[in-house]
């Protein structure tokens, strides 16, 4: 395995139906196509009824599965207001926050009568008490683009391998599509488009 001079930790959050283990999956086979250390857990519950879904990897050299709070270098969030939730998880002096500007209701507060989706506003009050470093992108626009809404999850992740210091490489992650999508060209080739387009909304948004 590759030896990384210091760990890099991503929390992913989202809910049941967002492409979180997808996208896990497509980063960790990367991580192993580029030799370089990677460890992965997952919590997730009411998946399938918009439950919430979280996964955390750590690259390089760790000491065990889980981030702590305060360690991760990165927050990829699929829900708007689960970056929320999960913000806890960021290192509030280096981290930073990408995350879909996509609202997904679930189930268990459109049933409670007089309870709402929190304002935007009120969701990034509380992010931004932790960092000024905050990336909003609308990837189901992008998806779009792509030609495929369910790519939300990937236009995600090629805005994580567009910031400073990630460790894995584009090729490793279109290696990755291929080994997921094996086969089917026409599905590799919208994801890496996906990709591409987060990819450059991100440097965009860097610059």
């Amino acid at each position: 395995m590759t030896k990384l001079d210091k760990s890099y930790q991503i929390e992913i959050a989202g809910v049941g139906g967002t492409g979180v283990l997808t996208a896990a999956n497509l980063i960790g086979n990367a991580a192993l196509i580029s030799d370089v250390y990677i460890a992965q857990s997952e919590i997730h519950g009411m998946a399938q009824r918009g439950g919430v879904v979280n996964t955390e990897i750590r690259l390089g050299p760790i000491s065990g599965p889980l981030i702590p709070d305060g360690g991760a270098d990165v927050l990829l969030s699929f829900e708007l207001g689960e970056t929320a939730r999960a913000i806890r998880k960021l290192n509030p002096k280096t981290g930073f926050v990408i995350m879909n500007s996509h609202k997904i209701i679930p189930p268990s507060l459109s049933a409670k009568k007089g309870t709402k989706y929190p304002e935007v506003e009120d969701i990034l009050s509380i992010i931004t008490k932790f960092t000024d470093k905050v990336y909003t992108i609308d990837a189901y626009e992008l998806a779009t683009q792509a030609g495929d809404t369910r790519t939300q999850n990937v236009v995600l992740v090629g805005a994580l391998f567009a910031t400073p210091g990630f460790p894995l490489t584009k090729e490793s992650l279109e290696k990755s599509l291929n080994i997921r999508f094996k086969g089917n060209e026409k599905i590799v080739a919208t994801n890496m488009k996906a990709f591409e387009l987060g990819y450059n909304k991100m440097k965009e948004l860097m610059k």
